[in-house]
């Protein structure tokens, strides 16, 4: 195929594209790590999947570069030195889906055993992480190798294979999690249990569209390698078709942090703070002439020091003013309290008082009634 002004237009879509991921994954593993609120064990996995998008996005211009390049026979180069950059191609793609279906064996444990969910430490998260990569890292390697060593299609076979086991796993997972959630005892007005139920959902609905993304290149790859379909369209239909499909294939690499943005609202509110940060400016340094420089200090510590003489005085007149108020609160004070005393006393005296003439008021009556008795 020569040269067409339509591979300007992909390299413009691609690089659009991987811009565009390589910023919004970016800015979601920044929120999450700065967000003490957010970095928990349940988001390390989310974490590892936005660092795998984010390379994803920079390995997909590499390969929009390469691909629509070598189309237009706009350069050629060696395939036995391009078996590092077609595994990273690979590797990150690969990652993403692999940290996907973790993800959902990790909320299907949480649903089905959230106590003992509890209790997995984060050390456990640390060491999966770092298989996935490793173990991802390891299958690409080897998935090129024999690509380029015997000269078969083993790269095709081999992704086709992981895909349908990773798909098989997420679905399974995901059902029997809707089906405890739909019709299991669960506590639905628990704090922690409806956190887990939101990210359950929320990491339910990053998985379904980011696949339903990928499906279009799916299909397309199965018709082309395995059935043999597409094999009668042309050579620009069939390049147009695949890069359609390539495109969508990353779209769902920075579909993911607009999601979060939209179902999570610590994510947000974490994203606008992050986002309100601005550099402070640069200051300007004036440069003064000595001579201007020395005088204005000079007049800077006079003004200073009598600045602080009248200030001294000035708190030790407050300071006196002060204690003088104190002194006559405290003489007020005193006079309450003598005036209280004199007024319970004479209140006293007055209870007394008329203590005692009840009393003989009684003895009166008393006697009254002791005569009466004598005389009958």
């Amino acid at each position: 195929m020569t040269y067409s002004p339509e591979c300007i237009t992909w390299m413009v879509v691609g690089l659009t594209e991987s811009v565009t991921i390589i910023a919004l994954n970016s800015l979601t593993v920044i929120a999450f790590c700065r967000d003490r609120n957010l970095r928990k064990r349940s988001t390390y996995l989310v974490i590892s999947l936005a660092v795998a998008d984010m390379l994803s996005g920079g390995s997909s211009a590499l390969n929009f570069f390469d691909d629509v390049g070598e189309t237009w026979n706009l350069w050629r180069h060696n395939r036995a030195y391009w078996y590092i950059p077609q595994v990273f191609i690979l590797w990150f793609p690969v990652c993403s889906l692999t940290n996907m279906t973790v993800i959902s064996l990790e909320r299907l444990n949480a649903t089905f055993w959230p106590f003992r969910h509890h209790t997995i430490k984060k050390s456990v998260y640390w060491v999966l992480i770092i298989a996935i990569w490793l173990t991802t890292l390891l299958f690409c390697a080897l998935t090129m190798k024999y690509h380029h060593a015997y000269k078969e299609d083993y790269y095709h076979y081999a992704w086709g294979s992981f895909i349908s086991i990773c798909l098989l796993v997420i679905c399974v997972s995901y059902v029997f999690i809707f089906v405890k959630l739909r019709f299991g005892n669960q506590p639905r007005h628990h704090g922690a249990a409806n956190r887990e139920r939101k990210l359950t959902v929320t990491l339910f609905t990053v998985t379904t569209l980011s696949l339903l993304l990928w499906l279009p290149y799916l299909i397309a790859s199965f018709l082309f390698f395995a059935a043999n379909v597409l094999s009668s369209l042309s050579e620009t239909a069939l390049f147009h078709l695949e890069r359609v499909s390539v495109i969508l294939f990353y779209a769902n690499c920075f579909l993911n942090p607009i999601l979060y943005t939209m179902r999570m609202p610590g994510f947000r509110r974490a994203l606008k703070l992050l986002c309100r940060q601005r550099p402070q400016a640069h200051r300007q340094v004036e440069i003064i002439p000595l001579e201007i420089g020395c005088k204005s200090i000079l007049e800077f510590k006079g003004l200073t020091a009598k600045g602080f003489r009248e200030q001294g005085t000035e708190n030790r007149n407050q300071g006196t003013g002060c204690r003088e108020q104190e002194t006559e609160n405290s003489k007020q004070r005193s006079g309450n309290r003598e005036h209280e005393r004199v007024h319970r006393n004479r209140e006293k005296e007055t209870e007394n008082g008329e203590q005692r003439t009840e009393n003989k008021e009684r003895e009166t009556m008393n006697g009254e009634r002791r005569t009466g008795n004598g005389e009958q």
